[in-house]
């Protein structure tokens, strides 16, 4: 019973990238968890992707990952910003989609209220109501 066990929990815990190239895009469909030494993986197919983009799209499908770390998703935020695009339909990509978009834009907003020169931006108006 051990030896199915272990079986089990080496299954769940491995990483598949499969590549699909048309005219417009790139597609990397990540299949298992992305979790620790799976990484470096995602991060080494990006920096290709990044290298080699010809003017396609790189499109990340996050429909079969079954697992997302913190770091994992560190690094989906890092290509989300660089220009990939994530998508997926299963609740998981969902989720893991909705958790990167709100990030992203909780970083525009932060650049767009940051202090310019050191000076805090104020909006003043005056009125006068005597």
């Amino acid at each position: 019973m051990g030896i199915a066990l272990r079986w089990v929990e080496e299954k769940a815990i491995m990483f598949k990238v499969t590549t699909i190239t048309n005219q417009t895009q790139r597609i990397g469909a990540l299949d298992g968890s992305l979790v620790g030494p799976w990484l470096s993986n995602l991060e080494g197919r990006w920096d290709e992707e990044r290298r080699a983009q010809e003017g396609a799209a790189f499109v990340i499908d996050l429909t079969k990952v079954t697992i997302v770390s913190q770091h994992g998703e560190n690094i989906l935020f890092q290509v989300f910003t660089e220009g990939a695009r994530l998508v997926g339909n299963s609740p998981l990509a969902r989720m893991v989609i909705r958790q990167v978009e709100r990030r992203r834009n909780l970083q525009r907003e932060e650049r767009r209220t940051k202090p310019v020169g050191g000076q805090a931006l104020l909006s003043v108006s005056s009125c006068c109501w005597c």
